[in-house]
């Protein structure tokens, strides 16, 4: 995983530690804060060195001529960029299973933010409009990544975590959304998720001896920790952050991380899958013509009803299931560690359940 300086004094600390100041790439580092900083740039630099020479201590420092304005440079510099730095994965952190080097994730989050960025021009969409126009998906410009610490541009928007709409017309926003950011990632070269391996760490964490359930074939490059703190919205704009887990895999398990999470929307969860399925199939021929969300679910309505037949889709709703097991499995593990009561076996249950229910597609395909 990486280690964000989320805070004004996180970041002031890693300047005074000499995370930010005392490495082979300092200048590299201050070069970007400065493009960014404009006039206070030479500023900073002239007090980094002086925060390599002080003998004083931290407190002491602080309270210093220099102290105040490196203090004063790092709040500004706090609202124009995001901080990053390598940190150890721990066996109990998401995605263990994926990739367990902290390094090589930081450097993944990067190369992938700056192939989608600089491919794209940051936005990842078929229209553009204005906030009642179809959504924008957009991902984080990537400033530096070298010798473990990762720089990208802040970027506006509230976390979908702390977003209070709940409605349909948000909810298909997010999905069309995710479709674009899938279609976005198949471009992008990458590892395959070893689901056999994820599966058995996960079990190991649960201390049981679980026999792997199913044999899941990758469906598309996916984001792999899409969860509701990896989304900024600031309509029309959606942004996706931290691309540290991207790989081959299964594009049901960002449906299930972001819309099975710790959020829930007021709208039917399949009829959400539904239009994802389809968004999925071609996204310009259902936002064709449509200049608006409403106008997008009424061209989505003319195929819903069609699906329930369909084995393709049967198969995609029975791998949704199944996706549910191990991700409920590792969501019990993490709120229980954290002391906080859930339902998560419930849900493994459940999905087990609603897995039984689409088995219809594999019995036909061995006649």
């Amino acid at each position: 995983m990486s280690l964000e300086y989320d805070s004004p004094e996180k970041l002031y600390d890693a300047f005074l530690d000499g995370i930010l100041t005392d490495r082979s790439s300092r200048n590299s580092v201050l070069r970007v804060f400065s493009n960014c900083l404009g006039d206070d740039g030479e500023v900073l630099d002239e007090m980094c060195v002086a925060v390599r020479g002080h003998d004083l201590s931290r407190e002491d420092f602080g309270k210093t001529h220099q102290g105040l304005v490196l203090r004063d440079i790092v709040d500004k510099l706090f609202g124009k960029v995001v901080v990053k730095k390598v940190e150890a994965v721990s066996e109990g952190e998401f995605g263990y299973g994926i990739d367990d080097c902290g390094k090589s994730r930081l450097r993944r989050d990067y190369d992938v933010a700056r192939s989608l960025f600089y491919r794209s021009g940051q936005d990842l969409l078929f229209e553009t409009g204005s906030c009642d126009c179809l959504p924008i998906a957009r991902v984080v410009e990537p400033l530096f990544c070298e010798e473990g610490i990762y720089v990208q541009r802040r970027m506006a928007g509230v976390p979908l975590l702390k977003y209070e709409d709940r409605g349909e017309e948000f909810a298909l926003r997010l999905v069309y959304s995710v479709v674009l950011l899938h279609s976005g990632l198949k471009e992008i070269r990458s590892g395959v998720v070893d689901y056999k391996k994820e599966f058995n760490h996960i079990s190991g964490l649960l201390g049981v001896d679980l026999k792997f359930p199913f044999d899941f074939v990758p469906n598309g490059v996916v984001h792999n920790s899409l969860h509701p703190g990896n989304v900024l919205i600031d309509l029309p704009d959606l942004t996706f952050l931290d691309f540290e887990l991207v790989a081959k895999g299964m594009k049901q398990d960002d449906f299930i991380r972001l819309f099975n999470g710790p959020i829930r929307f007021d709208v039917d969860n399949d009829f959400l899958l539904k239009c994802y399925y389809l968004f999925n199939l071609n996204p310009r021929r259902f936002s064709g013509g449509q200049e608006n969300i409403a106008g997008l679910r009424n061209n989505v309505l003319k195929y819903v009803g069609r699906l329930d037949g369909s084995d393709k889709f049967q198969k995609f709703m029975f791998d949704y299931h199944m996706r549910r097991v191990p991700l409920h499995m590792w969501a019990h593990h993490h709120l229980t560690g954290k002391g906080v009561p859930n339902t998560q076996l419930d849900e493994v249950v459940d999905a087990t359940f609603q897995a039984e229910q689409y088995c219809g597609w594999w019995d036909r395909r061995k006649v």
